[in-house]
């Protein structure tokens, strides 16, 4: 049995050849669905910490209520810096004011005399 061309058709293909723009003719991309997208996997070292100003200053008085006076801090969500010098023998009850303050990561550069 044959089959009927339509003259429609091939008047298309004639058009798209003399088409200017070849994307014209072109098939449309197909879209692929169901595809699982993979995000990079994020851990502490590459989660952005935003800074926490009320953790700080409350990390602050304690410190100066503790008696010491030459420990700063720098608080974020994610970790607390410990920066200064504190007396021989206080390293661990600077840290641990920090711990119970901060419930979260704390770095140390803190340096003893």
């Amino acid at each position: 049995m044959l089959t009927k061309v339509s003259a429609h058709s091939g008047r298309r293909r004639a058009a798209c050849r003399e088409a200017l723009s070849a994307s014209a003719c072109r098939p449309s991309p197909r879209l692929e669905r169901n595809t699982a997208i993979t995000y990079p996997r994020q851990n502490l070292e590459t989660e952005i910490g935003v800074f926490d100003y009320s953790m700080t200053q409350a990390l602050q008085t304690a410190f100066v209520q503790k008696g010491f006076k030459e420990v700063s801090a720098e608080a974020t969500t994610t970790q607390v810096t410990l920066r200064g010098t504190v007396p021989k023998g206080k390293f661990a009850e600077a840290v641990r004011t920090a711990q119970e303050i901060a419930k979260r990561k704390i770095k140390t550069l803190l340096t003893e005399q």
